[in-house]
């Protein structure tokens, strides 16, 4: 799915000349034909946006969402991405970054500070089955660990919206932030202290406990960055446009080998036309070309928004 360049180019050249408002150049044309293309895609994320925000007819906002995203869908690709110097190179075609996938997992996506806060905590730590991210000047850096799990532990004893446990026998594999897990632990809890007994521990909130539950306590291993197995979800930028040529006898003929379409919609055809002869209007500065072209717009988005 696309729109021709060279249908584009010779629409806008025989508007020009019908009324007789001079030449577009090739290298004129593929500049303003890629920053039409540019100012189309970009609007689509703005008129998502605005769509957002507005109330009434859901079935009308509904109906031009949907064209929006059928729009957006043709740049969205799943990629691989390469691994170097401790982190993600995004693609190079990157416009604006999705999920990132590791394992069949997405990885949730945090800012710095927040890393900093949930990798010091036992119950927040990023795994390989809960992996994370952050977003750098350089790239991304993805964050997991392996669980280690300790050995079982039996509680002697009842409680009863108690911190404190006393398990049957000491185990030297719990350890202060122990993640603890088993029959009738509501939320989550951690081991706060272990007491010099070894068997009489605190826990970081009051729980009610049968006797001989069988306890779990899971260690998480140190946080390691992710090197392999990540796939990137995003929205690619938009191809640059060319119209090619060959030069015959002075002028320039159309090669569609050199030649790189738009890579929108096949909808965008009229869209684009108008607004390159805009762009064409400004430079050239001939005022009337620009006037045509933006009236034929604004009647184009009034069909569309009725």
């Amino acid at each position: 799915m696309s729109v021709s360049v060279d249908t584009v180019y010779q629409r806008v050249l025989a508007i020009l000349n019908k009324e007789q408002r001079g030449y577009v150049t090739p290298q004129e044309f593929n500049l303003f034909a890629n920053q039409a293309q540019m100012d189309l895609f970009e609007q689509y994320f703005y008129d998502i946006n605005q769509f957002g925000r507005m109330h009434g007819n859901d079935t009308e906002f509904s109906d031009m969402l949907n064209i929006l995203n059928e729009k957006i869908d043709i740049f969205e690709v799943t990629d691989a991405m390469t691994y170097a110097g401790a982190h993600w190179n995004p693609p190079a075609n990157l416009y604006r970054i999705g999920t990132l996938i590791y394992n069949d997992i997405e990885v949730e996506r945090i800012n710095k500070n927040e890393f900093l806060y949930i990798n010091a905590s036992p119950l927040l730590k990023p795994t390989d089955t809960r992996p994370i991210f952050v977003s750098g000047t350089t790239g991304y850096k993805v964050y997991g660990s392996l669980i280690v799990r300790a050995s079982n532990s039996t509680l002697n004893g009842a409680i009863t919206a108690s911190s404190t446990i006393v398990i049957a026998a000491a185990n030297p594999s719990i350890s202060k932030g122990n993640i603890i897990t088993g029959t009738g632990i509501v939320g989550a809890v951690t081991v706060t202290s272990i007491n010099a007994d070894g068997i009489t521990i605190t826990i970081s909130s009051a729980q009610t406990l049968a006797n001989s539950v069988v306890l779990t306590f899971t260690t998480p291993a140190p946080t390691q960055l992710i090197s392999a197995g990540v796939t990137c979800n995003y929205i690619k930028r938009p191809a640059t446009v060319v119209w090619g040529s060959n030069t015959v006898n002075g002028e320039a003929q159309y090669n569609s080998t050199l030649s790189v379409n738009f890579p929108l919609h096949e909808s965008e055809e009229t869209e684009l036309v108008m607004k390159i002869l805009e762009l064409a209007g400004i430079s050239t500065r001939e005022l009337q070309v620009y006037q045509i072209a933006a009236q034929e717009e604004a009647r184009n988005t009034q069909q569309e928004k009725s």
